[in-house]
């Protein structure tokens, strides 16, 4: 990665100080070698018992030398969930949300629960971008999310054509692209691009009629219309580091629990979605007043947080960042614009149903 704009004094005292909470001295020398290819002892040569003149002496020739935006971008890497980082991040606008609206949204969050962290928040965001991916198809773009080591769930409608004719050929040609994302306003990471295994459909539920229809609509879809899909990947990249050239302790990328979430889908409850809109790099969608409610059976959520096209098989989530819809349309009717997702407890109950086991 190549980026000219070196970072001022306060940004590298910031740096320095992720850096000293995620790594140690011997991970982090271990994050050099293994993932820059570069010696700490080069560039800080100074012992490992004070860490504080350890990082600051590296992200002042890192920034002098010009790779200090490889060096973030590998520390991300190798340590998503480091809270400290993921603000960095946001400050320097490599983020999928910016400083502004991080800081915007803490304070709208904090009306709604007291006991909110932010820090808790940043550290669970940057862990769920790294899950989410873009899937293209031959038809169609959407997005999709890890739910297992090696199982990723999307939108029934995004494969549906997958599923007829020369499925198996078709196939081999989606491609779906992890940690596709803005380094900054002229560079993107191009991320991981990986295929679906041979034997990639594990389950799936159609959409319903009622889904195409303006409201109000004349039924409701049934408990098996769910609009969901469940892709086995060629690899299980969910119990991959995250980037290349990883090195010793790195965490690992993971995936989002199907669970039951604790959640009301109370009415002007936050919700976030990340998502690929229009296939472009991963974005946080955020809305703090953003549940309308539930349809009649309780098998459509409906919620005012935005989308587009691209957008469809994305994961929404509630403040404390657990799963609970899978987005996948909007309203017909733009007189009175909705989005809707399924709620995640109706979809794990059929999955468990069927007997599947992620």
């Amino acid at each position: 990665m190549i980026n000219l704009r070196k970072l001022s004094g306060p940004e590298l005292q910031k740096v320095a100080e992720a850096l000293r909470a995620g790594f140690a001295y011997t991970k982090l020398s271990q994050l050099l070698y293994y993932r820059l290819d570069r010696e700490l002892a080069d560039y800080s040569p100074v012992t490992g018992a004070d860490m504080q003149d350890v990082t600051f002496q590296l992200v002042v020739n890192a920034n002098n030398q010009g790779w200090i935006w490889s060096l973030i971008e590998a520390a991300r890497q190798s340590n998503p969930g480091n809270s400290k980082l993921a603000a960095i991040e946001q400050e320097l606008g490599l983020a999928s949300i910016s400083k502004t609206d991080a800081e915007n949204l803490e304070i709208s969050i904090r009306r709604k629960n007291q006991f909110f962290d932010p820090e808790t928040w940043r550290s669970k965001l940057a862990e769920r971008e790294c899950q989410v991916c873009r899937i293209e198809t031959e038809y169609a773009r959407g997005t999709g999310f890890l739910v297992a080591k090696d199982v990723i769930m999307t939108n029934y409608h995004v494969i549906a054509k997958l599923l007829t004719g020369s499925s198996i050929e078709h196939s081999r040609a989606v491609k779906l692209t992890f940690d596709y994302k803005a380094i900054d306003d002229s560079e993107l990471n191009p991320g991981l691009t990986i295929r679906l295994a041979a034997d990639w459909h594990i389950d799936s539920s159609p959409y319903s009629r009622f889904d195409k229809e303006p409201s109000p609509k004349a039924g409701d879809p049934s408990p098996e219309e769910l609009d969901y899909a469940l892709l086995r990947l060629e690899r299980a990249v969910g119990i991959e580091t995250v980037g290349r050239n990883s090195g010793p302790g790195d965490n690992l990328r993971g995936w989002i629990s199907v669970t039951e979430p604790n959640y009301g889908y109370t009415e002007n409850d936050p919700l976030f979605i990340l998502q690929h809109p229009e296939g472009r790099p991963l974005k946080l969608a955020v809305d703090t007043e953003s549940v309308i409610g539930l349809n009649r059976n309780g098998t459509r959520l409906m919620y005012r947080t935005n989308t587009q096209p691209g957008s469809s098989g994305s994961p929404c989530f509630n403040q404390e960042w657990e799963l609970v819809a899978l987005h996948h349309a909007g309203d017909p009717n733009f007189d009175f614009p909705y989005n809707q997702g399924i709620p995640i407890g109706k979809i794990r109950n059929l999955i468990i149903s069927r007997g599947i086991l992620l």
